[in-house]
């Protein structure tokens, strides 16, 4: 977003952080286990590149990855996600300080929250992978 207007960085946000909010509704309908995938995919994304994005944005992708329930995150599409969340999550943890202020710290507890998520219904095939 360098060398960009405010108007437009404001712009791109909005829309950023709207893309979040409503894939947070998709993944509470029983939708298609692919396309569940693909809309965590591109959330994992989001907080995978937390230092360059919009804390709005960054909030509600986190949000919406505390949504999917466990048995979806078991499926076979999930497999890949799995193991790219609890990489992401566990650098994530290793370079955030505590002793940095908000929105830092409510940003920690929910990716603790993801990372225990994903653990609790990780098996040995997936930290192996």
């Amino acid at each position: 977003l360098v060398g960009l207007s405010w108007k437009s960085r404001s712009t791109i946000n909005k829309h950023a952080w709207g893309s979040c909010y409503s894939l947070s509704h998709i993944l509470r309908m029983p939708v298609a286990e692919e396309a569940s995938a693909k809309a965590v995919g591109h959330l994992l994304k989001c907080v995978a590149s937390y230092r360059e994005i919009n804390t709005k944005v960054l909030a509600s992708a986190v949000l919406a990855l505390k949504i999917p329930p466990e048995l979806l995150w078991s499926t076979r599409s999930f497999t890949e996600l799995k193991c790219r969340g609890l990489l992401t999550y566990v650098c994530i943890l290793s370079e955030i300080r505590p002793y940095q202020k908000p929105p830092y710290i409510s940003f920690q507890a929910d990716i603790k929250f993801l990372l225990m998520k994903l653990l609790r219904i990780a098996t040995s095939y997936d930290i192996k992978m």
